[in-house]
């Protein structure tokens, strides 16, 4: 497959996430951190909320990246939820957030360079 802007195929869709959903991704956050119990207090400490479509070829690299494996793919991507046919995950700042957020890296965006040579 010719290099495409993978990047592009992921939406910033903090403002628009709808209730379900969010609540879904705090129950996510409460699991994986184990600091809140509370689903709507762990999402209201979420910097950014972001997209993929299943459709979109980034999706299908990101289930390559993962062992073609969804629960492993889930797992982790961070406070990932599948929803109304998009994969919603969470990031924080400050660092590579596709590096370590969505491609299980350490923030030094080396997992993002290995990630562009895998596809």
């Amino acid at each position: 497959m010719a290099y495409y802007d993978w990047h592009a195929d992921i939406e910033d869709c903090t403002d628009t996430v709808d209730e379900d959903t969010l609540y879904r991704i705090g129950e996510r956050i409460v699991e994986e951190d184990g600091e809140e119990d509370d689903p709507i207090e762990a999402v209201s400490n979420v910097i950014s909320i972001w997209r993929i479509d299943m459709n979109s070829d980034l999706y299908d690299d990101l289930l390559s990246w993962y062992g073609n494996d969804e629960e492993n793919l889930l797992r982790n991507v961070r406070s990932s939820v599948i929803s109304d046919g998009y994969l919603y995950f969470v990031t924080g700042c400050g660092y590579s957030i596709f590096s370590a957020d969505l491609l299980g890296g350490t923030a030094d965006g080396e997992a993002e360079r290995k990630f562009e040579e895998f596809i």
